[in-house]
């Protein structure tokens, strides 16, 4: 139970405050002038932020009510407690920093500090006496994790809050809950060992012992202003901005997706180094020259930069801040960050690294002065509220004897450890050297971001590579190193997929098997029509003859040119049953993309209509026509005889997109779709009574087992129209009206599926949805299940390229669940590889490989090309066994399955089409006005778009976007066609001279730039007016962003503040980031509530405050 000792704030601080306020705004004044020392800084004047505090009360505006800067400080007390004494002496510390009675108030564009004279401590006790024993702890970290999550106000009460819990009379804990803009981690040693003094001589009825101070935070702060104004630190600064220039954040791989905002919610995970790795490698860095700081954190980069995939790393570190004799004894937070970069590219050893991290150590060192937030301000990184600024991960060394303890008056503080922790940075390292030579170590991490289990890993691997080192500093770290035992075990494990399916099965007799099964049953339906088990299987049969009269046989190509309808299982049925492998031809491609894949494949027949046979480019093939009825010609004796098919013959042939420009085709066996269709079955479990809804053009793999998983089981296959997949009324239609119990979804589809599903929609028997074909996002995933919130229709997640049997990999996809792609389905193997094909650790990505026997057998006449993706496996285990590498980038998680994180090539996946944007480059330069060009993938997730780069050929030889589009839908097919274009003087490159798609600009659909717009309305006119005066720019349109003239997070605070004077509205900080051009800002200012009086004080004559 709480007993409250002091009750709420009484008005004499409040009236002291206001009175104090108008009369440092009366005043006005210079700052303090710069000297050797810190002077005293007038107090009848308004006292700057430092830029520390600046920064702080800047995220603070950004997000109202955040906790991430409440530091929880705490004590346990041991002996019989003088809680008088206790409490005076805590007093006295308020009463000797000015910094824990400071109020930090708005005044015009600029913040400022407010100093008050007294201040009534915030001090509370709580007696958990009558609890038990073993309830207290419980009780303890519930008020720490209560008093941590509440906000101050930093302009209404002081920022500091004490609470006192008793268990017994002499068992005490001494809880603080202090802010971040007042309190550092020095200040904790500072504040042990002033109530060291103080309590002891209260206790005793003594007087105060200690000194007076000499200045104090807030002289410090101004000073600061004045010392950092002008040129003074513009050769430092010069460092700085060549140091970091093109810096961009470690994307480390997440365990759920990045919010919008950054979330502060964190925890800690602790480990040790045994002092047997420790110890060495300590003492080997010193005799470098390294410090042990040095040499810790360059095994921390070398860890961060496996993990990220990356070899630029940038990571904080944070410095004191207090060389001048004169702060070390102040309350305040006076730590400043240093951004520290290495490039560890080239593959140096563990030493080499070493010596880089020192050399980037001591020039960060000779140039620490310039505030962090100078920093940010002058660099102008892209605004992103999801994460620090400049680095986000922090390391920080500490020595054993930093633990702040005190005693006296018979009364012993040990530090209390918190159970609450906020996280600031993505994750920060803290290891702290032990006297018995081993270093513990605390990860801290943000939980919006990781989970423990990653975690685990990551101070593993840590653990693990610094053994590595420390027996050989000459090694070249890579992926392997971080291997541990256990991990190798795990990863051998998690590949045990071994199912034993019938040998020797090929795909055409699974069908016929499952015709004699069930002759009678409906095995396709569409529209109107419908064929059942007996009679698809003769009408195939029939076909099959005529193909086999012309030749068709085990390895022939068969192109197949029909649109969906009932004819098309028959085709592809046929073929198989003549032994061929069809080549689908899709009769919406360009003729010259058809041409290609005729000429290509050397096909020697054609099945297809008289119609669509009539629009097929000149070609040499032999045309069968499935509209007519078949001469005696092409059925002479003997064509019925059955072809002798092995498992290891061709299936299908399907073409993909070719970096070289050209598409190219994969060969897939029918061991490989067989095994991929058992696995299907086992997983999934159609019955006689399901529906699978056939809607994927039959030119990509997601149409093979569409078609032939119902038709192997006794389903029924639904044939949706041929423009139906790209409908969504439609296809809800289709589902209602013909049952559909399970079907296929491209994420990108899905998404426009379910924004166009009106409330209330029945789907039912619909009990399946299976995405492949681009990456599920989480957020879609969770809309599914808002949608279809019964919980009867099950979401899965599938991977898998055409060059493996479709799918490979596979999930469920439950609610509240991060989505991955899974584990490895039946008889195959998914590594994660490094370059050198050795496998990658847990959570490091690499290239996705893949084996077993769903590896298709190359690339139709591309010998050289399929050696190169298809490549020997080197683990012994698997003798003779290929591998295939993706060319897609993933990492395992702890718990098995895979997560994908992308191309390490220039192949996109675009609504389900795997685009090489190089076939789409090489289509752009073939136009007789284009130079160059350069294709990407933009927008944001769910609303991504196909964009062209073009350099033109010569002055005035900007082609027209309508004659691009036509002559690239000559070209490509309708997915490869850019649907925004922009036109560069130049293509931006690297500078070895390469393309460098980061900087390709964004291109909006229109493709061109906005005209000026004058501001239009009050509103526009009044927030262009504060643009300019504060941005310093003359001329500010309607439609101008404020970001792209320059602001950056510092200037949006002088904005809003700004506005809220003009306006009389309560303007967040926040603001300029959601609203960021004039037009959108001034549109938004009439939501935002009126400022209360009390806020709105009017302030004239105030003088801002020059940094």
């Amino acid at each position: 139970m709480s007993t409250p000792l002091t009750g709420p704030a009484s008005a004499s601080p409040t009236d002291q405050r206001q009175a104090l306020l108008e009369s440092l705004l009366r005043a006005g004044g210079r700052s303090a002038r710069t000297s050797d020392t810190i002077p005293r800084a007038p107090r009848d004047r308004p006292l700057p932020l430092s830029s520390a505090q600046q920064r702080i009360w800047l995220v603070e505006s950004l997000r109202p009510g955040t906790t991430e800067y409440v530091v929880p400080v705490g004590w346990e007390l041991r002996g019989p407690l003088d809680v008088a004494a206790l409490r005076a002496a805590l007093a006295q510390v308020v009463a000797r920093h000015e910094v824990l009675r400071t109020r930090y108030l708005a005044v015009g564009d600029e913040v400022i500090q407010l100093v008050l004279p007294t201040d009534e401590l915030d001090f509370e006790t709580v007696n958990l006496c009558e609890l038990p024993a073993d309830a207290r702890a419980t009780r303890l970290d519930e008020l720490v994790e209560r008093q941590a999550r509440t906000p101050f106000d930093l302009g209404g009460r002081g920022p500091l809050r004490v609470r006192l819990v008793r268990f017994t009379a002499e068992h005490h804990a001494l809880v603080l809950m202090v802010h971040h803009i007042a309190f550092d981690g020095w200040s904790i040693g500072v504040l042990a060992a002033e109530l060291g003094a103080l309590y002891p001589a209260f206790a005793d009825g003594r007087a105060d012992p200690l000194p007076e101070l000499p200045v104090q935070y807030a002289d410090f702060a101004a000073w600061q202003r004045e010392a950092h104004s002008g040129t003074a630190l513009s050769s430092q600064l010069d460092y700085w901005l060549e140091k970091l220039a093109g810096s961009t954040a470690l994307e480390l791989a997440t365990d759920r997706p990045r919010p919008a905002a950054f979330d502060p919610a964190g925890a800690t995970l602790s480990f040790t180094v045994p002092a047997e790795i420790a110890e060495p490698l300590i003492a080997w860095g010193r005799s470098r020259g390294a410090t042990p700081f040095m040499v810790l954190l360059a095994a921390f980069k070398l860890l961060l930069s496996q993990h990220a995939g990356r070899t630029d790393v940038t990571v904080g570190a944070p410095v004191a801040g207090r060389a001048r004799a004169e702060v070390r004894d102040l309350l305040g937070f006076f730590v400043n960050t240093l951004v520290l970069r290495t490039d560890l590219s080239g593959e140096p050893t563990f030493e080499e690294v070493v010596d880089r991290v020192r050399e980037t150590a001591l020039g960060a060192y000779a140039h620490q002065d310039v505030p962090f937030e100078r920093l940010v301000d002058e660099l102008a990184p892209a605004r992103d509220l999801s994460r620090n600024p400049l680095f986000q991960t922090m390391f920080s060394l500490l020595d054993s004897d930093t633990t702040a303890e005190f005693s006296g008056a018979g009364v012993r503080a040990t530090a209390l450890t918190t159970p609450w922790h906020s996280a600031k940075f993505d994750l920060m390292l803290q290891l702290t050297q032990q006297s018995d030579g081993s270093l513990s170590g605390v990860v801290e991490y943000a939980t919006a971001l990781f989970e423990r289990e990653s975690m685990a890993v990551l101070a593993e691997h840590f653990t693990t590579l610094l053994g590595v080192v420390a027996r050989d500093p000459k090694a070249v770290v890579t992926g392997t190193s971080l291997l541990s035992q256990r991990e190798r075990g795990l990863l051998e494990r998690w590949n045990e997929t071994s199912v034993a399916y019938p040998q020797g099965e090929v795909l055409h007799a699974l069908v016929e098997r499952q015709a004699a099964r069930t002759p009678a049953a409906v095995a396709v339906r569409f529209e109107e029509q419908q064929l059942g088990y007996r009679e698809l299987d003769a009408r195939a049969e029939q076909l099959a003859r005529r193909l086999r009269a012309a030749g068709v046989g085990p390895e022939t190509v068969v192109a197949v040119c029909l649109h969906r309808g009932l004819e098309l299982p028959v085709a592809l049925l046929a073929v198989l049953k003549a032994g061929g492998a069809y080549l689908p031809l899709d009769p919406g491609y360009p003729a010259q993309r058809l041409g290609y894949m005729l000429d290509d494949s050397a096909a020697p027949v054609v099945l297809s209509t008289t119609e669509l046979a009539a629009t097929l480019p000149p070609h040499r093939a032999q045309v069968l026509l499935v509209d007519e009825e078949a001469t005696t010609a092409e059925t002479p004796a003997g064509a019925g005889a059955t072809a002798r098919v092995d498992p290891l013959h061709a299936a299908y042939i399907i073409y993909t997109s070719g970096s070289t420009g050209r598409p190219k085709a994969v060969v897939t066996p029918h061991e490989g779709i067989v095994n991929r269709l058992r696995w299907m079955q086992d997983t999934y479990g159609l019955t006689g009574t399901d529906h699978v809804l056939h809607k994927t053009p039959y030119s990509f793999d997601v149409s093979v087992w569409e078609l032939f998983w119902p038709l192997t089981t006794g389903a029924t296959l639904v044939v949706a129209r041929p423009d139906g997949h790209g409908d969504p009324e439609y296809l809800a239609r289709t589902i209602s009206r013909h049952e559909i119990t399970a079907l296929h979804f491209v994420p990108a589809m899905l998404r426009a599926f379910l924004t166009a599903l009106p409330p209330g929609t029945p789907l039912e028997p619909l009990r399946l949805v299976l995405c492949s074909g681009e990456a599920l996002p989480d957020d879609l995933a969770a809309a599914f299940h808002r949608h279809l919130a019964t919980g009867r229709v099950q979401l899965h997640n599938l991977y898998g390229p055409t060059e493996a049997s479709i799918d490979v990999t596979a999930t469920a996809c439950p609610p509240g669940e991060h989505v991955t792609i899974g584990t490895p389905v039946a008889n195959t193997r998914v590594h994660v590889l490094d370059r050198d094909f050795a496998p990658q650790p847990v959570n490091v990505p690499g290239q996705l490989a893949l084996a077993g026997v769903q590896l298709a057998r190359g690339y139709l006449g591309r010998p050289a090309l399929t050696a190169e993706r298809f490549v020997p496996d080197p683990d012994p285990r698997h003798p003779g066994c290929r591998l295939y590498l993706t060319g897609d980038l993933a990492r395992r998680n702890p718990d098995g399955t895979v997560t994908y994180l992308g191309r390490s090539d220039h192949q996109v996946k675009l609504h389900g089409h795997r685009i090489e944007l190089g076939e789409v480059e090489t289509a752009l330069r073939e136009h007789p006005l284009v130079a160059d060009a350069a294709a990407a993938v933009q927008g944001d997730p769910g609303q991504e778009r196909l964009t062209a780069h073009l350099v033109p050929a010569g002055p005035g030889a900007v082609p027209d976007p309508a004659d691009l589009r036509a002559w690239m839908r000559r070209l490509l097919p309708e997915h490869m066609v850019p649907s925004a274009w922009a036109t560069l003087a130049r293509l931006p490159l690297t500078p070895n001279g390469k393309l460098d798609r980061r900087l390709l600009p964004l291109v909006e659909p229109d493709g061109g730039a906005r005209e000026f717009v004058e501001p239009r309305s009050e509103g526009e006119r009044t927030v262009a007016s504060a643009w300019r005066e504060v941005l310093g720019v003359e001329r500010v349109g309607a439609h101008d962003n404020f970001f792209d003239l320059g602001g950056h997070s510092l200037l949006a605070g002088r904005i809003t503040l700004r506005l809220r004077g003009t306006t009389g509205r309560e303007v967040p900080v926040r603001a300029l980031f959601d609203h960021s051009t004039v037009a959108e800002l001034a549109a938004a200012l009439p939501g935002y509530p009126e400022l209360s009086t009390a806020v709105a004080l009017p302030l004239p004559g105030t003088r801002r405050l020059r940094r």
